[in-house]
Parts: structure tokens; C-alpha cells; sequence
């Protein structure tokens, strides 16, 4: 390459730089000028590391022990582009008891800014009763999962797959090809070797699958391919097709899965109801633009999206009767990450507006919705590396757990659910 293109290199990323260093100054200085105050909810706890992102991944897991004292998280480079196969997370949790103190437990390679690597309680129901933790890594023969027991430092078991949902009784898992789901969904799978990657539209051999936990059989049981055929949307011609966002009931009968598909038309989405251990399949009636979801109860989710011939918004659905109720609440208009505390509350946050806010929103307790938390979003957070607030219930509900990157790092905010706001609206910013 001559000096001269490299120089002319350069100064376009001197000028993209300085660009963006503007925008993001100009959000925050209109922030300022709409009269915005700079304070964090009430009782609110910050977990971060010097020099590192620290965050713990996706809305549908509780980071926080029983005892509200322990917080699983990810430790991550300072980097702002996805993690190849040689970046290293360290896998760990904060002890609110010993001051917030960090104590790594182990590191991974199986890793991503949206998804983390599935760090969780294990099983759930125990919170971290029993002190045992599961997540995924990757080895010599691939990616695994670990069951690893944090009193003493062991991992107790060795997975022959990654995990993605595990059942509330820890009996079993479910998984998907986390590489494809990296490769067409950028943030949400895991980087590999070039020549491991399958790139067509609908490649032989993806399934979703059982792992079961106790003697790790793995057992096939959906075919992308079979999904792929079943009532095609005329928007599928040409179009590459994935999986993702698997969710087992809380009864642990069955699950939900989310079948994705790219083409001329972008991205389209249909979500799907699936047997544990039977042949039971059947589409939900929610369109082809669903987004996030949650269970309320065995029977019954709560899920963004546009039903045919219906508002966008979020929708309980019943799924014994097909029955559809459309959650009446202006603050409930955006689509977020949802998650429900009992008594029919619904915890979810929104994407950042133009000044940089994302807020966390409580719903259904004592009435109407209201926000309770809200921080700034640097601007260079954007696309795969954005970091969502993810929204988090502690196990007694009392209290709300963030990813937030509002310091110019990730870090992880724990604060009161029922803390109240000094003002209508606020936003935190980087100094």
C-alpha cells in the first residue's frame, strides 16, 4: 500500500472518529440543555473493573445468588468489536458481603457482548444454594459446557455441547449451532475457524437439541430444514434461515423457539411451541416480527411483537386457547426485554433515545407503569458491541440488575425495584 493511501486512510478515520466523538457530545449536551439531572436510582450499587467491561449477558437469567450477596459475571477486555476465538473472558462473581470484591473462578472462549456464555445458577431453582455454576467454554475438541462447583474451585462435570436454556430442574438443556447463530445474528453466537463454518441457506445437520445433564447424550430434536419448509412465508425465497432464543417452560414440559430468516426483504422472524418429550409442534399466531419475550406462567407469555391485522406492542398470549391481550400502557409502547415478577408486575427496559436514555420500566404493580431507573448510552455502543440494560430480578424480586455501559465501560447496576425517582426523568453521564 503507498504512503499515499495510507495516509488517505488515516485521515478518514481521524474525521470518523472526530464525528462520532461529535454526535456524542451533541446528545449529551442537548441532555443538559433539556434540564436532565445526573442521579442514579435510589440505593444503586455499581460492579465494574478497572480497565475491563464487565457485564453478564442476556435478560431471561438472574446473575444474583438467594442471599442477594453473590453476582455472576463476565470480566471482558476494553473491546469494541466482537470477540474472535483468541479473546479470553474471566468468569467470576462479585460478593456484595466482602465489599463488592471480584474472585475469578474460571475463563472462557465461548463468549459474546449479547449473550455472555450463559453463565447462570445451576440448577436455577437452587440460586446458588448449592454453590454450583454452569456456562460454556470451548477446548480442544470444541465448544462444551462446565458444571463447576465455586466453593472449591472444581468444575464437576464436562458437556459435550454449549448450552442455551437450561430447565428449572437442571435435568436437561437445550442448544443450537451458537457458530450459524454468530455468523447471521453478529452479538448473539460465537466466533470459530473459517473453514467450520457452513455457510448456506439451510445446511444439513441443524438441529436444536436435548442435552441431557447427568450422562451429557445429546439428542437431535428439531430440524432447521423441517422448520424451514413448514408453511414458507413468501418472504423466504432466497433467504438464509437460523435459530435462536430457545425458552423452556417453567413447568419444563415444553419450550419456545424462535426460527429466523434473512433475505432481500431483512430479517423476519416466526416463533414456534415445542414438546420436551413428544412430537407436539405448533406455529403462535404472532406474525413475522416478534421480538422478546417471557413466561408468566406454564400456559401463558408475554412477547413484542405485530400479530396479523394487529398494533405493534406487547401481547400475553394464551397458549391453550390462542387467545391474544395487548398490554394498555404508554411506557409499554417501545420493545424491551421483559421479564416477570409475581403478581403479574412485567420489569423491561427500552432502547436508547435520541439523548442517549434507556430506561428501565416497572409495570403492573399498584397500577400503571412507571420509570425507575435511566442511563446514558455512549454512542460508540451501537450495533453488535451495543450494550442493552438487560433488565434482571433478583430471586426474592427486590431488586433490579443492569448492564449499563454509561461510564464508557460495561459494568453491572443493582439497585431496589421499588426505588423511586427524584424527578419525572433523569440520565447519568460519562464524566
Amino acid at each position: 500500500m503507498t504512503g499515499r493511501s495510507m495516509s488517505a486512510r488515516n485521515v478518514y478515520r481521524q474525521i470518523r472518529s472526530a464525528v462520532g466523538r461529535s454526535r456524542s457530545a451533541l446528545r449529551r449536551a442537548g441532555s443538559l440543555a433539556w434540564g436532565e439531572t445526573e442521579a442514579p436510582p435510589v440505593g444503586c450499587e455499581r460492579f465494574g473493573l478497572e480497565e475491563r467491561h464487565v457485564f453478564f449477558g442476556y435478560y431471561d437469567l438472574s446473575p444474583v445468588d438467594r442471599s442477594n450477596d453473590r453476582i455472576l459475571a463476565l470480566s471482558a477486555p476494553l473491546l469494541n468489536r466482537s470477540p474472535s476465538l483468541s479473546d479470553v473472558a474471566e468468569i467470576g462473581y462479585f460478593q456484595r458481603s466482602k465489599g463488592g470484591a471480584f474472585q475469578k473462578l474460571a475463563e472462557t472462549t465461548a463468549w459474546c457482548w449479547q449473550q455472555g456464555c450463559r453463565l447462570q445458577w445451576y440448577p436455577r431453582a437452587e440460586n446458588g444454594q448449592n454453590n454450583l455454576i454452569i456456562f460454556n467454554s470451548a477446548d480442544r475438541d470444541g465448544f462444551c459446557s462446565y458444571v463447576f462447583d465455586i466453593a472449591n474451585g472444581r468444575t464437576l462435570k464436562r458437556l459435550p455441547e454449549p448450552i442455551y436454556e437450561v430447565a428449572p430442574d437442571g435435568a436437561f438443556a437445550l442448544t443450537l449451532d451458537f457458530v450459524r447463530l454468530g455468523l447471521h445474528r453478529p452479538g448473539y453466537g460465537y466466533a470459530a475457524a473459517k473453514n467450520a463454518i457452513v455457510d448456506e441457506a439451510v445446511p444439513a445437520g441443524q438441529f436444536i437439541k436435548r442435552i441431557d445433564l447427568s450422562t451429557g447424550k445429546v439428542t437431535p430434536l428439531v430440524a432447521l430444514s423441517d422448520i424451514a419448509r413448514l408453511d414458507p412465508d413468501i418472504s423466504m425465497a432466497g433467504a438464509v434461515h437460523y435459530f435462536n432464543h430457545l425458552s423452556i417452560a417453567p413447568d419444563g414440559q415444553r419450550y419456545i423457539f424462535y426460527h429466523f430468516w434473512h433475505g432481500s426483504s431483512g430479517r423476519r422472524s416466526r416463533v414456534f411451541l415445542a414438546g420436551i418429550g413428544s412430537d407436539f409442534l405448533t406455529k403462535l399466531d404472532l406474525g413475522t416480527s416478534v421480538s422478546h419475550y417471557a413466561w408468566i406462567d406454564a400456559h401463558r407469555i408475554i412477547v413484542f411483537c405485530r400479530p396479523p391485522e394487529s398494533p405493534q406492542g406487547y401481547w400475553i398470549l394464551d397458549l391453550a386457547t390462542g387467545s391474544r391481550e395487548r398490554i394498555d400502557d404508554t411506557l409499554m409502547l417501545e420493545d424491551g426485554h421483559p421479564s416477570i415478577l409475581s403478581g403479574g408486575g412485567v420489569l423491561t427496559d427500552t432502547y436508547p433515545d435520541s439523548a442517549g436514555r434507556q430506561k428501565v420500566v416497572l409495570h403492573g404493580r399498584g397500577g400503571g407503569g412507571q420509570v425507575i431507573g435511566s442511563f446514558y448510552n455512549p454512542m460508540r455502543f451501537r450495533g453488535e458491541v451495543r450494550c442493552d440494560l438487560h433488565p434482571r430480578i433478583s430471586p426474592d424480586e427486590n431488586y433490579a440488575l443492569v448492564d449499563s455501559a454509561r461510564d464508557g465501560a460495561r459494568a453491572i447496576y443493582m439497585f431496589p425495584i421499588e426505588a423511586k425517582l427524584e424527578g419525572e426523568e433523569y440520565i447519568r453521564h460519562v464524566s
